[in-house]
């Protein structure tokens, strides 16, 4: 398991996956993904979330960029998945979170799909630096996701274009 994540694209649409193991509970990266004032410290933005299928969800970060989705499963412990929409990319995608417990922690499968092919980097990087931070929230460490990305945007345009060349 590596800390990266895999790009992948199929025409016009991207998608971005991750598998994290975290020395957590399930039940500690669960209340992670689904509690709204632990989700802001890893996310780095002001959190609102209706903890239930058909449940609403927004993300506002300082810079006025806004995501709003509706909540398509919802399996306390073991699956998160919404819709993504951000104005600024006009579709809509969609986010999936899977934990399953492994040894004495929780492996996180992240899959963001539907997204913008040449957007696939940028969110590449922004959910690395996020896991990156979850993990630091889970270990009682502050945490800079934003910081993160900057550093990682490059290293995920590569990826692409590996992925495109395949």
């Amino acid at each position: 398991m590596t800390d990266f994540g895999t790009i992948s694209s199929d025409g016009p649409e991207g998608a971005v996956r991750f598998e994290r193991w975290y020395n957590a509970s399930a039940t500690e990266l669960w209340d992670a993904l689904t509690d709204p004032g632990r989700m802001a410290r890893w996310l780095g933005a002001e959190v609102s979330i209706e903890g239930r299928a058909g449940g609403a969800v927004r993300l506002r970060w300082e810079a006025a960029d806004e995501m709003h989705g509706v909540i398509t499963a919802f399996e306390p412990g073991r699956l998160l998945e919404y819709t993504w929409n951000e104005a600024a990319l006009g579709v809509e995608s969609l986010v999936r979170f899977e934990l399953r417990v492994e040894g004495s922690g929780t492996v996180l499968v992240l899959a963001h799909t539907r997204v913008p092919a040449d957007q696939a980097p940028g969110f590449g990087a922004g959910w690395h630096g996020h896991l990156d931070a979850l993990a630091a929230v889970l270990a009682g460490q502050p945490a800079d996701p934003h910081e993160r990305f900057r550093e990682l945007r490059p290293q995920y345009v590569a990826l692409a274009g590996q992925a495109e060349a395949r």
